[in-house]
């Protein structure tokens, strides 16, 4: 049984990349914003979840403990394109 990604970036090239490089051994799905992230949790949990840190409607630390409430086993990972420490 295939493990569950879900990726979560409101960059679609980057959603795109990253589903084409993993969707061989596991079942991916994406979100595009917080808001479909939220709609997301309400469905079947994700083993590992690769979630943006600047999201075009929410900041990703923000919805990292959503996550863990709704799925406390999955992984999360947090990605960003920025090149600052801040």
């Amino acid at each position: 049984m295939k493990g569950k990604i879900l990726i979560v970036d409101d960059e679609a090239d980057l959603r795109s990349l990253l589903k084409s490089l993993l969707e061989t051994d596991y079942n991916v799905t994406e979100a595009d914003s917080g808001s479909a992230l939220k709609k997301a949790l309400a469905g079947e949990p994700c083993d590992v979840v690769l979630l943006d840190l600047n999201l075009s409607d929410a900041n990703g630390l923000d919805l990292l403990p959503l996550i863990k409430k709704s799925w406390p086993d999955a992984e999360v990972v947090v990605l960003t394109g920025d090149t600052t420490i801040e």
